[in-house]
């Protein structure tokens, strides 16, 4: 898929930053990435089969090494996480454009420390969404569509409250693992936000400076906003109901694409001179800027939710 805008990139930049700074870890045998992938795919040799022809692509023994080193988190002992890999591992066979994603990703990973390992593969989960949307398994299953938007909103959320945590905790104790308070997060709340495609454990989770008290805020913090702000999410921004949209509704999406062109001229402009207007504001460039982007996002959402509403309406689903 499309790389989401969730996105696009999986982990926030800040923790990606803090991956490539890493310090290296201790070195594992190489294992060639056919030996790697049978690791997980004993049970399913004709995708093993598969893998056989994969080694000369850019970022395959970086991917063996990755394999090689979730087998060494704690998440290996967990039926539904080794499960889920051999799940990736047969959609990576038939999927290159989401075996490439994942051998790039894989380069990032093993700089870094276990959890860190664990983070990026949650990461991974993300680009198996984005293929799947790709190839259409959503396109009749709106509902199930719908879900993994809202597991997308709450992981956003997430990664802005765990940045939150991050800032607060640095004037303090500038030794703060900010990975550690990311994943922390999401381990404490998968259940109850059903997050269950990410790892279900974690090794440092005593060090993230992440309590449960600071987990049920965040839990708290996460449902008001989905409360609120989720539609326009998903109507807006979110990449994949688009991708569906425009499928599935060509002419719909085609008649949304116009009306935001045509919104954008004569309306834009009245609803900025208001805004303008109202604060005291007319003539100020600076003002023009930051209220424009303002409008043009509130004008989109409208049009953008009138037009899901619409369509999930007739197939008798609420978002």
């Amino acid at each position: 898929m499309e790389n989401l805008e969730f996105g696009d990139n999986p982990l926030p930049d800040d923790v990606l930053a803090n991956l490539a700074t890493a310090g290296a870890p201790p070195q594992l045998a190489q294992q060639s990435l056919y030996e790697a992938a049978a690791q997980w795919l004993a049970d399913d040799p004709a995708t093993l089969a598969k893998w056989q022809h994969f080694a000369d692509e850019p970022g395959a023994q970086d991917y063996a090494q990755f394999l090689e080193r979730l087998r060494e988190t704690v998440n290996y002992g967990n039926d539904e996480f080794r499960q889920a890999v051999a799940d990736d591992l047969q959609q990576a066979a038939a999927n290159p454009t989401l075996r490439e994603q994942f051998f790039a990703q894989a380069s990032e990973a093993n700089a870094s420390c276990e959890d860190r390992v664990t983070l990026h593969w949650n990461g991974m989960q993300t680009a198996r969404l984005n293929a799947d949307v790709e190839d259409g398994v959503y396109d009749d299953r709106l509902g199930d569509l719908i879900q993994r938007g809202r597991v997308a909103f709450r992981l956003e959320a997430l990664d802005e409250i765990a940045r939150d945590r991050i800032n607060s905790l640095a004037s303090g104790n500038p030794n703060v693992d900010d990975i550690e308070v990311y994943l922390a997060y999401q381990h404490r709340l998968r259940e109850p936000l059903e997050l269950s495609h990410v790892a279900p454990d974690m090794r440092f989770l005593a060090v993230s400076h992440v309590s449960e008290d600071d987990a049920t805020e965040a839990l708290d913090l996460v449902r008001e906003r989905e409360a609120s702000q989720f539609t326009d999410f998903m109507a807006s921004r979110w990449q994949p109901w688009e991708t569906v949209l425009r499928r599935i509704a060509p002419d719909e999406h085609a008649a949304m694409q116009d009306r935001l062109v045509e919104a954008m001229g004569e309306e834009f402009q009245s609803r900025l001179d208001q805004r303008l207007a109202e604060h005291g504001l007319v003539g100020d460039v600076d003002a023009e800027r930051v209220l424009g982007a303002q409008v043009r996002n509130q004008i989109a959402g409208e049009i953008k939710g009138e037009v899901m509403h619409r369509l999930l309406a007739e197939r008798g689903l609420e978002q």
